[in-house]
């Protein structure tokens, strides 16, 4: 009957259609998988590097932050802990210090529960040191607030 096929069409339509979105589902995954692959391998350059120096610092006003640093690779692996969770129009930046300007290394948003995982910063350069400030949830180009966290770079 027409009603029949009417189903079956509807049925076969929405089968393709969660084909596809589970398609889409694997192939994010996969990116994911890959991107965290490449950063696991990243940060374990950083630190093997023969080069490679470790600083921690206290975060202000609770926590504490590591630094690996390798001037060779012109990378640094960053873990915090303890971080207080922010107001979600605020964020933490990360910045690369030194005699230019500080430089945005990225942002971070502790979990609900736990801390971030390591961040990489790249492009060290001529940064003497590394800091972290708070910020507007999407980021500044400049830091508008001190540093509740910096610590130089050997």
């Amino acid at each position: 009957s027409a009603r029949a096929r009417r189903l079956g069409w509807r049925l076969a339509a929405a089968c393709l259609a969660l084909e596809v979105v589970m398609g889409v589902a694997a192939v994010r995954e996969q990116r994911t998988r890959e991107r965290v692959d490449t950063l696991n391998h990243e940060i374990a350059a950083v630190v093997a590097a023969p080069d490679a120096r470790t600083v921690t610092g206290p975060v202000r006003p609770g926590g504490t932050g590591t630094v690996v640093a390798s001037r060779s690779l012109g990378k640094a692996v960053i873990v915090m802990s303890g971080l207080p969770s922010l107001p979600s129009a605020k964020t933490y930046e990360l910045w690369l210090m030194g005699p230019r300007p500080p430089r945005p290394a990225g942002t971070v948003r502790p979990p609900a529960s736990g801390d971030p995982g390591p961040m990489l910063a790249t492009g060290l350069g001529d940064a003497t040191r590394i800091g972290l400030t708070v910020e507007p949830a999407s980021g500044s180009p400049r830091p508008t607030t001190a540093p509740i966290f910096a610590v130089a770079l050997s």
